[in-house]
């Protein structure tokens, strides 16, 4: 009994470490476990281990004491089991993340629940995408946006050169159609709501007129084409976005995943579209 409560302990104890390496080299938030109750499982562990394995080696326990111990390890080995497959998960494959803004109104709302995909293999544009803002790079953001998580749609792809005229994007010379900024009418959105709090907010998809020169000015970049490995993020509500028009381009390095669904219920998800 003794060794299998001291392999339980063990095996516990690593796995929590591997939990806490695969947060860190992932660069994110322990989704389903906060870090004080990380920490409080493995005290527990390494108390239970101590008392038990290591104070008591070599006088007789009660079966009974034994037994009840016993129970408690699998228990928590079970509970820090499936806390680890699920990291693993949200930090290789997918992850549910709520959008907290109205930068990308009307097409997703602030309080929406997506599921974003750990797959930035291939970035076409207008694809929605989550990046980590990072104040060393995004030197205009405020303090307490670093590291936040921001929801953008790609707009600009290494090797662009593209400029806003009239409310109108162009490509290399080329007016390209941005139908996500359009309803099924062909309109421009524009309106506004008041959310759960009773907070009015508007949104407007115009956009103003603006160069690749003064957006690159702003990560102090130069050239006429995007250089490789960096892209323009812009938000759907562009009246209301802060996005590359004020923080620049966006090296590929922070994007984390695409967003690819919206979660209505728990066996109703929406594709996220153009």
């Amino acid at each position: 009994m003794r060794n299998k409560l001291l392999i339980k302990s063990v095996s516990m104890l690593l796995m929590l470490l591997l939990l806490i390496v695969i947060t860190l080299l992932q660069r994110m938030s322990i989704i389903l476990l906060e870090r004080g109750i990380l920490i409080s499982i493995i005290c527990i562990v390494i108390y239970f281990t101590y008392q038990y394995i290591l104070y008591d080696r070599g006088l007789d326990l009660f079966d009974k004491r034994q037994k009840r111990l016993y129970s408690v390890i699998d228990y928590m080995q079970v509970i820090v089991s499936a806390f680890f497959l699920m990291q693993v998960i949200f930090s290789f494959c997918f992850f549910p993340a709520e959008v907290t803004q109205t930068s990308m109104n009307p097409n997703l709302y602030e309080g929406e629940r997506i599921i974003v995909v750990h797959d930035t293999h291939e970035l076409n544009r207008f694809d929605v995408v989550v990046f980590r803002v990072d104040m060393t790079l995004q030197v205009h953001v405020n303090p307490n946006e670093d590291q936040e998580l921001w929801i953008k749609r790609i707009i600009g792809l290494p090797g662009d050169n593209l400029y806003f005229m009239g409310g109108q994007l162009y490509v290399n010379g080329i007016l390209v159609h941005e139908p996500h900024l359009y309803d099924s009418e062909g309109v421009l959105h524009q309106g506004g709501y008041f959310d759960q709090r009773g907070f009015f907010h508007s949104y407007n998809s115009y956009t103003q007129d603006i160069t690749l020169a003064e957006i690159m000015a702003l990560t102090n970049l130069s050239g006429s084409t995007i250089p490789e490995g960096y892209y323009l993020l812009m938000g759907d509500n562009r009246a209301n976005s802060k996005d590359g028009r004020e923080i620049g381009l966006v090296p590929f390095s922070q994007i984390i995943g695409k967003g690819r669904y919206i979660v209505r219920h728990l066996f109703e998800w929406e594709k996220i579209g153009v």
